[in-house]
């Protein structure tokens, strides 16, 4: 019975390696956008106020069409190899994120608890690793019991409720963005949604 829990946890993930090149990443990392500390959401709005219990790191909202449609392939794929059926209608603002030594982010979704006033909610999450995996250590982001690949370039596609934490860097900084595609919201339990 375990087992068939955690091979379903991992089957939550879809990763695609390479997919950006070390100088994209570096000039995604230096996108326009004002830097802010930790953030909290509230009905569908992000605020930003200091909350070191569940956040500690710096983000920034950006927005890219190049970045957008270098993804938009790799969430058709995602979406066809994983089975998940949601008819994605957009994608939010990205948010690049900064951990420096000692930051994190505990478990939490990204899936909204109730849905917007149009019906949408967050379906799909991506990260894309901006960081060489050299230059810092910690900042492991796990999915319920799967450690994301730490890769630079590399996107890795989960679906919007499902728990997940980034641990502490222990040293150095590391960056990635944050991509959420939303649709109308579906209703059951998470593990229904998936097929």
């Amino acid at each position: 019975m375990y087992v068939q829990r955690e091979q379903k946890r991992t089957s939550l993930i879809y990763e695609v390696p390479n997919v950006f090149t070390p100088e994209e990443c570096n000039k995604i990392i230096n996108l326009d956008g004002e830097w802010k500390d930790g953030t909290i959401k509230a009905e569908h709005m992000v605020t930003f106020e200091i909350d070191e219990v569940k956040r500690k790191s710096k983000v920034k909202f950006v927005n890219s069409e190049e970045v957008l449609n270098k993804f938009s392939p790799y969430v058709d794929k995602a979406m066809e190899a994983k089975g998940w059926k949601w008819k994605l209608t957009g994608a939010d603002q990205f948010q690049i994120t900064e951990y420096k030594e000692g930051e994190y982010y505990g478990w939490h979704s990204d899936k909204f608890e109730s849905p917007r006033e149009d019906g949408t909610n967050r379906l799909m999450s991506c990260v894309l690793q901006l960081s060489d995996p050299t230059t810092y250590e910690g900042g492991d982001v796990e999915v319920e019991a799967y450690r994301l690949s730490k890769e630079q370039g590399s996107i890795s596609f989960f679906p919007a409720f499902a728990a997940h934490q980034v641990q502490p860097v222990t040293k150095g900084n590391r960056y990635s963005l944050i991509a959420w595609y939303h649709g109308q919201d579906v209703e059951g339990l998470p593990y229904d949604r998936l097929t």
